[in-house]
């Protein structure tokens, strides 16, 4: 009996009993493949990208927001935009500057909500400085409400609090809900 080709048929009879197994194997086990399921209700009806949005109230500029991408939910009667910008005018000047993270544009109304906020107000001597988790712009009232994290810093005072909200033109600035303020003096300005 030569040892050779023994060792050569037992690795044959292995690499074939492998290959017969594996066979068997792939011949009763049939994995499921999952392509997930789309629901045409969370799609949005339009998409853009690098998009400008703004509002004419009788050939006046009110707002205006550009963002890298937005989607329209017609359904919803909103747009919903990503990393948006944006500026609000009063009596065709800008007095308010705004970023937000993520934002969403009711189309009837045109309230805007802005998550992960900042937003300057543009005064005449001291402009403010906002920044909220959520800023809400609601243009029947002229109004700016942010909710949670409120910081307003201006050259004077830094205010914090939950809740506040500033009419335009600036004539009511209110900060409520567990709010404090840091006052600085001539000397805190200059160290």
């Amino acid at each position: 009996m030569n040892p050779k080709l023994t060792l050569k048929n037992a690795v044959y009879l292995c690499s074939l009993l492998s290959v017969l197994a594996f066979l068997f194997f792939v011949n009763f086990y049939r994995p499921k493949l999952n392509l997930g399921t789309y629901n045409s209700d969370h799609l949005p009806d339009f998409s853009f990208e690098d998009v400008e949005i703004s509002q004419l109230v009788d050939g006046k500029l009110k707002w205006q927001l550009r963002s890298e991408y937005a989607e329209i939910m017609k359904k919803d009667d909103h747009a919903k935009l990503k990393t948006a910008t944006g500026k609000i005018y009063d009596d065709g000047k800008e007095v308010i500057n705004f970023k937000s993270g993520f934002a969403t544009v009711h189309l009837q109304n045109s309230k805007m909500s802005l998550n992960k906020a900042t937003a300057q107000f543009l005064m005449n001597d001291d402009n403010i400085e906002l920044s909220a988790e959520t800023l809400t712009w609601d243009p029947k009232k002229k109004q700016f409400i942010g909710h949670d994290n409120i910081r307003l810093k201006s050259k004077l005072a830094t205010l914090y609090g939950d809740y506040f909200y500033v009419n335009v033109p600036f004539k009511i600035l209110k900060v409520n809900s567990n709010s404090r303020a840091e006052v600085y003096t001539d000397y805190d300005k200059k160290n």
